[in-house]
């Protein structure tokens, strides 16, 4: 779901061309990480198969710390991509108000009460000019 917000995000020139540069890379690691977890998990339940020896159990007891230290670097993958995304959310945000505050700006304020001062606005009348 949330590749699929940031994808629309990307798609409406929102988010940075670099936060998505770093979604990919990160994505990329993180789906290598689970590709290696799969071997380890493969290499683990084959041990445990014929654990017959006490070598095939201190194999597996490191084969799991590292599959424990995998999900671990995981955790700290998926913790910057949310850092990195609500970064970019508030940085449009902030871009946004920025140019609402802008639209607002003091000299569309003027244009407005001289229009009106000169009587261009249209009071409902049918006439543009003060009676």
């Amino acid at each position: 779901m949330e590749r699929k917000e940031s994808h629309s995000l990307a798609e409406s020139g929102n988010l940075d061309a670099r936060v998505l540069q770093t979604f990919e890379k990160k994505f990329e690691e993180v789906e290598t990480i689970f590709h290696h977890n799969s071997a380890l998990i493969r290499q683990i339940s084959k041990n445990q198969e014929v654990a017959n020896s006490d070598a095939s159990l201190a194999i597996n007891a490191r084969l799991l710390r590292e599959l424990n230290g995998n999900i671990g670097q995981v955790l700290e993958l998926y913790a910057d991509m949310s850092k990195e995304y609500s970064k970019a959310l508030q940085n449009d945000q902030m871009q946004r108000k920025g140019v609402r505050k802008n639209d607002a700006s003091p000299q569309s304020s003027k244009n407005f009460h001289s229009h009106v001062l000169s009587g261009s606005i249209n009071s409902g009348t049918g006439s543009s000019t003060p009676k």
